[in-house]
């Protein structure tokens, strides 16, 4: 389906080690944002990570291009973000393509750079930038998690990945650390 958009997880190059759980947390941070829009929906996280553990063999593994866009088609999606991070524990560049699923044609493509404390706003500045460069769609139209606390979005993003990992007491814990900051 065209309108269905899934978020694969992120390549993490040259990134220092304590920023890993990006891989996971950048798309975790963009679903929420990219289903507020009316025209279109998410691919399930969990779906798409289920199914790319498959195909790459195991959750850190990468995919090529022609993987990744078999893992959308699978879960539905007509649409994929591919995207890369790089950068140290204090500065992000976050790179980002959106691919139409059946051919792999780019829509759009956008690279951002900030402060590793400052990843929603990382998050939504891909997601805006990738929305306004396909179709337009204004920025106000996308829903921001601007005004959460740094110190909450780790935390949660954290404890999503261990709660897909059924490691759920430990999920629950690591997710309520500042969530009264979310």
């Amino acid at each position: 389906d065209e309108r269905v958009i899934a978020v694969a997880p992120f390549r993490v190059g040259g990134a220092a080690p304590e920023t890993h759980y990006l891989r996971e947390g950048l798309a975790d941070l963009m679903v929420p944002q990219l289903a507020v829009l009316p025209e279109l929906s998410t691919a399930s996280m969990r779906v798409v990570l289920d199914r790319w553990r498959r195909a790459a063999g195991s959750p850190e593994a990468d995919l090529d291009d022609a993987g990744a866009l078999q893992v959308a088609r699978e879960a539905g999606a007509g649409q994929l973000v591919l995207g890369d991070l790089v950068g140290t524990g204090s500065r992000l560049t976050v790179s980002a393509r959106l691919l139409r699923s059946r051919d792999g044609k780019e829509l759009a493509q956008t690279q951002v750079t900030g402060s590793s404390d400052s990843l929603a706003v990382l998050a939504t500045r891909v997601v805006v930038a990738l929305m306004s460069v396909r179709d337009g769609v204004a920025t106000e139209r996308v829903r921001s998690v601007l005004s959460a606390s740094p110190d909450a979005v780790a935390p949660y993003l954290l404890g999503e990945q261990l709660f897909r990992r059924g490691r759920y007491i430990e999920a629950r814990d690591r997710s309520e650390e500042h969530t009264s900051e979310l």
